[in-house]
Formats: C-alpha cells, structure tokens, sequence
C-alpha cells in the first residue's frame, strides 16, 4: 500500500495572498485539485491523506466530496 500525505495548511501570506494558495482557481480548478487528480489517477497509490487547518476543513471537504474524489482522508 502506498499513501500520499498532502500537507495543504498554509494560509497563503508568503505568496500575498488573502486566503490558501492551494485554493487559488488556476485553468478552472483549485490548486489542490490539479495537485490532487496527479496523485489519485497513479496506478500505485492506494491512499491521499490530506492535511488543512481548520479553517479551510469545511472548503476542502467540499472540493473532495464535488469531484467524488475516492481514496481520500
């Protein structure tokens, strides 16, 4: 089994931003999703563990739960 453990707690300050840079739209798609999509199209891996803070918990889950994302914790 292999797990991915995505580390998306910032809070976006250093690249100036208002809010996490992993939720920032880019092409139509958040960051974290096209960072996420790599990972859960790879044949090997089994599991995504996503780590937020909790004030972006509620966003995230939203984009795992709209994409139907699977494998994901």
């Amino acid at each position: 089994m292999i797990s991915v453990i995505l580390v998306c707690a910032g809070s976006g300050e250093r690249a100036k931003l208002n809010k996490n840079k992993l939720l920032f739209t880019f092409n139509g798609k958040t960051v974290f999703e096209h960072t996420i999509e790599k990972f859960i199209n790879h044949p090997q891996i089994n599991e995504i563990v996503v780590a937020v803070s909790k004030e972006t918990y509620v966003e995230f889950c939203e984009i795992v739960y709209h994409n139907d994302y699977k494998n994901v914790i």
